[in-house]
């Protein structure tokens, strides 16, 4: 699983870029044969006028299955990391899901013919 993490507006810290790495990995530890590409990008919407405007976006390549998507966005960064991590965690495991009982439902299909 091959991640990249790019920030907009501010720099990015070994301690920033190691938490949203920890943060990916755990999150997609169930699945992360299928997970081909991770891309990250953090952003500070509003620059230092302060407010909820730390946004995390986060894009998931899974073979098989396509691709994954989800933002989100806080007052802290590393919430906002947080709970777009959660948040992908449940999109991948859902599109897995999908396809699974959509070949499933195939075979059944198939072998009633």
């Amino acid at each position: 699983m091959k991640i990249a993490i790019h920030s907009r507006r501010f720099g990015l810290t070994a301690a920033l870029q190691e938490y949203t790495l920890h943060q990916l990995r755990s999150a997609l530890s169930h699945t992360r044969a299928r997970v081909r590409h991770v891309t990250v990008r953090l952003c500070d919407l509003n620059g230092p006028r302060g407010g909820a405007d730390k946004h995390c976006g986060i894009h998931v390549v899974v073979d098989g299955v396509g691709q994954v998507v989800t933002t989100s966005t806080d007052r802290d960064l590393y919430a906002a990391i947080a709970q777009a991590a959660r948040r992908i965690s449940r999109g991948v495991a859902r599109r897995l899901s999908q396809r699974r009982t959509v070949k499933a439902s195939q075979l059944h299909v198939a072998a009633q013919s």
